[in-house]
């Protein structure tokens, strides 16, 4: 039985995985999962349009309990989770490593997961969020609130390939959609 594919972006904050993911889905005509979270919208973001659906806590739990997640993580008191639905639909999914054990936990015998693990220089990180409206404090705490699972994932190694986001966007973009096609086009010649 073919098994559908779906990238997994795994970084940390500001590690340049949810840009080169918009990008990724536009160029490539992709779609990335949009998870729901009780996290607030940052500025210019609108519920459904990129990557998240934004709810109270009380819908999330309505949501958890009525659909179910196949994928679910928290945050620094933030809430993450995604169905099953909005995984078949997609193609790529940038999620923490809590998150991505959990959906292959529960999903391993019907998808395919490609593990990209993104991984940036901290000062770089740090201005990019900063770019982003962020203050240092909140790219601290999300830091600070990420690094045991993150130290965790880098030491145990699983993922399937280091993509190392110490370039531009432009030459990040052009080896990421390279890197995608290339496992796409293995996946079709099974």
């Amino acid at each position: 039985m073919h098994k559908k594919l779906v990238f997994l972006f795994i970084g940390r904050t500001a590690s340049g995985k949810s840009s080169l993911a918009r990008y990724i889905c536009e160029t490539l005509g992709l779609r990335q999962v949009k998870s729901i979270t009780t996290r607030l919208p940052r500025k210019d973001e609108i519920t459904g349009y990129e990557d998240h659906y934004f709810v109270s806590e009380s819908e999330f739990d309505e949501i958890k309990f009525k659909e179910g997640f196949v994928a679910y993580t928290e945050i620094n008191g933030i809430k993450y989770g995604t169905t099953y639905n909005e995984i078949v639909n997609s193609d790529i999914y940038v999620i923490d490593p809590n998150g991505a054990k959990y959906l292959k936990e529960h999903c391993k015998d019907e998808f395919k997961f490609i593990e990209i693990y993104f991984s940036s220089p901290f000062e770089l990180a740090k201005d990019r969020f900063l770019k982003r409206d962020g203050s240092e404090e909140e790219f601290y705490s999300r830091y600070n609130s990420e690094d045991e699972q993150f130290t965790k994932y880098e030491e145990a190694e699983g993922y399937d390939h280091l993509f190392v986001n110490d370039m531009s966007f432009s030459k990040a973009a052009e080896a990421l959609c390279d890197l995608l096609k290339s496992e796409m086009e293995k996946e079709k010649s099974l």
